[in-house]
């Protein structure tokens, strides 16, 4: 993802766009599997007050079985981040100053690449969900309970106090 820069840097434009789709398969990481379809990414680089700053907003399709009721279901993710573009130059330990919100680029060039899949792996759910009601499975006979009720009697509460329920007050 290698945007070129040199209608920007030395001209008197304040803001430069950017729009492209990218595939999953371009980020070389065989555990996304996940995202379905392409990225598609927009942006905007921005020189203010002598920096360059970068905005960027992305979606994508994410496909995965529900955490609660094993459904194959597929939600629409988005992302937004906002960095800032600095000159990578000998002297400069890159290493060091690393992170999320820094963009280096050499000569004319960024390759903005790292920086997406940072934000595209921030953006990730750490519990999948095939809607925000789900209601999972039984946890007696296994029936997906957003198809219908079962007919298992469950009881509610700790089960660590189980033995308490059976102490009559009455002895």
């Amino acid at each position: 993802m290698i945007i070129d820069l040199s209608n920007f840097l030395d001209s008197g434009k304040q803001v430069m766009s950017f729009s492209f789709d990218v595939s999953s398969n371009e980020f070389g990481i065989e555990d996304i599997s996940s995202i379905v379809d392409s990225i598609h990414i927009e942006g905007n680089f921005y020189k203010v007050d002598g920096e360059i700053l970068i905005d960027t907003e992305g979606s994508y399709i994410y496909q995965a079985p529900c955490d609660r009721c094993l459904v194959q279901s597929s939600n629409e993710i988005s992302f937004k981040a906002t960095g800032k573009l600095m000159e990578e130059k000998a002297g400069n330990n890159i290493e060091d100053e690393e992170s999320d919100e820094i963009v280096y680029y050499k000569d004319i060039t960024v390759d903005i690449a790292n920086y997406i899949w940072n934000q595209i792996a921030s953006s990730l759910p750490m519990k999948f969900l095939c809607n925000e009601n789900c209601k999972g499975l039984c946890q007696k006979c296994g029936k997906n309970l957003n198809e219908g009720t079962c007919d298992c009697n469950i009881e509610t509460g700790d089960l660590r106090f189980e033995k308490l329920r059976e102490l009559s007050l009455n002895d």
